[in-house]
C-alpha cells in the first residue's frame, strides 16, 4: 500500500464523529417555511454556497418542474446529499442524472458528481470511469483530469502518472480563453493549483515549487463559495503534510474547516488534523 493511502486509511478511523450542527443556519433560513414550494432556486444557490446544505436541501425542490424531478434536480439534491455526507443517499440521486441528462455539459458535470461521490466512499476504480466518460462528454472541462489525477494518487498508483494530469488540468485553465469561459472567475485555476501543490508533493517532494503553487492557489478562491475555498486549503494541508511539514499541513486544515465546517472538505480536513495530532 502506497503512503498516500495508508496516510487516508489511517486518518479516517481516527477522527471522532461530529454532528452536522457546527454552525446554526442564518435566523431569516431557520424561519423559512416548512413547505417547500415558496423557496426559490437563488435561495437554493446562495444557501449551498455559503455551505447551509440543510437549508439548500430543503431549496433544492424548486429545481423541480411542476413538481417532477429533472437532471438539475437530482444533481443539486445530490450534492447536497454528498455534503452532507449522506452518501448512500447521495448516490442514487446522482446516477439518476446521468441516466436523465442529455446536454453534453451538464452530463459530464454528472459524471463528475457521482465520481467525486464514489472517490469519498474510496471507490477509486469506478470513481476513475465516471471522470472518464465525463471527458467525452466535456474534454475541455479541466476539473475532470484533476479529479481524475486525485482518484489515482488515493488509489495508490505510480504519483508520477498522475502529476501529468494534474498539469494538464492547471494548463487547461491557464489561458484567456478558459477565463472567458467561466466569466473572469480563476476558481477552477486555484482548485486545480492546490490539487497539483499536493501531487507534485507525493512525485517529487519540491517543496519550493509546493510553496509556489499554493501561494498562487489560495487568494484565487478566498472570497468565492466556501467549497472551492475549503477545497483549496484541505489539498494545500495534503501536500504540506505530504512534505512532512505538520506545521503547515494544519493551518491548511484549519482554514478548510473554519470555511466549510459541514462539507466534504472540511470535514477530511478535521480528520487529517485529528490524524496528525495523534500522530
Amino acid at each position: 500500500m502506497s503512503s498516500i493511502r495508508r496516510m487516508f486509511g489511517m486518518f479516517s478511523k481516527s477522527a471522532p464523529s461530529k454532528g452536522s450542527d457546527e454552525h446554526e443556519e442564518s435566523p431569516a433560513r431557520a424561519a423559512a417555511p416548512s413547505n417547500n414550494e415558496h423557496l426559490t432556486a437563488t435561495e437554493f444557490h446562495e444557501a449551498y454556497n455559503s455551505g447551509d446544505y440543510e437549508f439548500a436541501l430543503r431549496a433544492s425542490e424548486s429545481l423541480k418542474v411542476k413538481g417532477k424531478i429533472t437532471p438539475d434536480f437530482c444533481l443539486f439534491h445530490g450534492s447536497c446529499l454528498m455534503q452532507l455526507g449522506r452518501f448512500q443517499e447521495a448516490e442514487p440521486w446522482l446516477k439518476q442524472v446521468v441516466e436523465l441528462e442529455t446536454r453534453p455539459h451538464q452530463l459530464a458535470a454528472g459524471y463528475s458528481a457521482l465520481g467525486q461521490l464514489l472517490m469519498q466512499s474510496r471507490q477509486y476504480d469506478e470513481a476513475i470511469v465516471c471522470f472518464a466518460k465525463g471527458l467525452k462528454y466535456a474534454p475541455e472541462k479541466s476539473s475532470l483530469h484533476r479529479e481524475w489525477a486525485e482518484a489515482s494518487l488515493r488509489r495508490g498508483d505510480d504519483p508520477t502518472s498522475a502529476l501529468e494530469m494534474a498539469k494538464m488540468a492547471v494548463a487547461a485553465e491557464s489561458n484567456p480563453q478558459a477565463t472567458a469561459l467561466n466569466n473572469g472567475s480563476h476558481v477552477k485555476l486555484g482548485e486545480n493549483l492546490a490539487t497539483l501543490a499536493w501531487i507534485l508533493a507525493a512525485a517529487e517532494g519540491d517543496e519550493v515549487e509546493v510553496d509556489q503553487l499554493v501561494k498562487r492557489a489560495v487568494p484565487l478562491v478566498r472570497h468565492e463559495c466556501v467549497q472551492s475555498h475549503a477545497q483549496v486549503q484541505y489539498h494545500s494541508g495534503l501536500a504540506y503534510a505530504t512534505l512532512g511539514d505538520r506545521g503547515r499541513g494544519m493551518r491548511h486544515f484549519e482554514e478548510a474547516v473554519l470555511a466549510d465546517p459541514k462539507g466534504i472538505w472540511g470535514r477530511g480536513a478535521r480528520m487529517m488534523a485529528h490524524g496528525m495530532s495523534k500522530g
